[in-house]
């Protein structure tokens, strides 16, 4: 194919109609890869050297151009490519690379670092509510690791709770992303998912966790947020409930819902808006004027008193000290 009078954004274009389209044809999937190859030396772009530098790393991966005979040799140095410019998949891909000893020599150590990597910075686009990124992917990765204790310390508990969300993520991606692999890490991940589970009796039917101390108020706290609280005393309890305001951001970062996950109940779900009560309540009291609502921005512990105090820009809103702290679990289906 002649590329020196096309544009190279048509050069792209085919590229990817071929990559699309070539299936197990080892001609066309040649054809593709020429063009990649000749995009990532004329690319004026650094982010797109990286994106053809992932291309080219997956079709060689899996040998593509090579009768389907991997040729780790190249996937390791366009997969290079692709990380340095910061795609995820690049990066994950280096760590399978190290994990199985595929060109490079194994080291399970460094897979971990590199799934970490990648865990560490997509984890926000699953609080985010972005289920289209690759969090299902590299959560099936490092989840394994943890259960296996391969390149790390095993810690099961982990994966428990990597793999609940992890269960989550996919499925939601598969609402909208009609792609073939998604069922493959689907199923892998409803696998580890269910083992784990019964290895730890997990109940996914619970109704009411309690503690002696909040568990679901502090979450909606997280990230620098804050949030409007209202305090209802009844009887010996108090009902505390929490609300995230949907049109304030942060730092150009809109407000988010909140996600609460229990992995030890299989449960995840995300709010704009969390109930937590205080039951068998010794001790309440608004020391602020009264009003409807409270802006709060911390909560914390006094161990001399043994109450918890709700504040805001260090002053005190509201104490309460109780025998524990009641949290539903609401299973039913989330409003889109």
């Amino acid at each position: 194919m002649d590329f020196k009078n096309m544009p190279l954004n048509d050069i792209e274009e085919e590229g990817y109609r071929l990559y699309n389209s070539a299936g197990k044809d080892k001609e066309l999937w040649k054809q593709c890869t020429d063009c990649f190859l000749y995009l990532i030396e004329h690319g004026v772009r650094e982010n797109k050297k990286a994106q053809y530098g992932n291309t080219l790393g997956y079709i060689y991966y899996y040998g593509r151009t090579n009768d389907f005979k991997p040729e780790y040799d190249k996937a390791y140095k366009y997969f290079s490519i692709g990380a340095e410019g910061g795609f995820y998949e690049s990066l994950y891909k280096l760590g399978d690379m190290y994990l199985n000893g595929y060109y490079v020599e194994k080291d399970p150590e460094r897979a971990v670092q590199y799934y970490l990597q990648v865990y560490e910075e997509v984890e926000h686009q699953f609080r985010a509510e972005e289920f289209g990124g690759v969090f299902a992917d590299i959560s099936l990765r490092l989840g394994s690791l943890y259960r296996k204790g391969i390149g790390c310390r095993k810690d099961e508990r982990k994966a428990l709770f990597i793999y609940t969300m992890a269960d989550y993520a996919i499925k939601e991606r598969m609402k909208y992303e009609n792609f073939f692999g998604n069922q493959k890490v689907a199923d892998s991940i409803t696998k580890e998912l269910t083992e784990l589970q019964e290895k730890f009796g997990v109940d996914v039917t619970k109704e009411i966790i309690s503690a002696d101390y909040p568990q679901v108020l502090p979450l909606v706290l997280t990230d620098g947020f804050s949030a409007f609280m209202t305090f209802k005393k009844k009887n010996n309890q108090v009902i505390i409930t929490a609300e995230r305001n949907r049109d304030f951001f942060i730092d150009d970062i809109y407000m988010t819902r909140v996600p609460v996950v229990f992995s030890e109940y299989g449960y995840v779900h995300f709010f704009w808006e969390v109930t937590e009560i205080a039951v068998d309540v010794t001790e309440f009291e608004i020391t602020v004027p009264s009003d409807e609502s409270y802006y709060v921005d911390e909560i914390r512990f006094d161990d001399k008193s043994g109450r918890y105090e709700f504040c805001c820009e260090g002053k005190i809103i509201a104490v309460i000290k109780a025998e524990r702290f009641e949290f539903i679990l609401d299973r039913t289906e989330e409003d889109e």
